[in-house]
């Protein structure tokens, strides 16, 4: 495997997929829980935490594998499936754009909005 895919997968991991986390019972104590991570995109990638934050972080870790395991045996690696995603609490905003996603703060988006 050549540092060349792996920069491909890197690169492809970064883009916008669906990042689903659940709380779940602990197995050895239900008090203390796990964090179940998954990219709806793409079946089986699923990683685990005992905090969101591990989760999330070991998700991304996995997502390269994964995308690199698909580019290695030659099979298309899954679009992200979002449209359209409005993060109120930052009040980012993305959108599809000429095949790729545009970030822009909304502050900057009213500027050309705005009557």
């Amino acid at each position: 495997m050549s540092d060349a895919l792996l920069d491909v997968a890197r690169s492809l991991a970064g883009r916008p997929y669906q990042i689903e986390i659940e709380r779940e019972p602990g197995e050895l104590s239900p008090e203390i829980p796990r964090y179940t991570a998954c990219v709806k995109e793409m079946p089986y990638c699923v990683a685990q935490g005992f905090t969101e934050e591990q989760a999330r972080k070991e998700i991304r870790s996995v997502l390269v594998d994964y995308i690199l395991s698909l580019l290695v045996r030659n099979i298309d690696v899954p679009d992200p499936q979002i449209a359209h995603v409005v993060d109120e609490s930052d009040y980012d905003v993305y959108w599809p754009w000429e095949g790729s996603f545009v970030h822009a703060n909304r502050s900057f988006l009213e500027q050309f909005t705005s009557p």
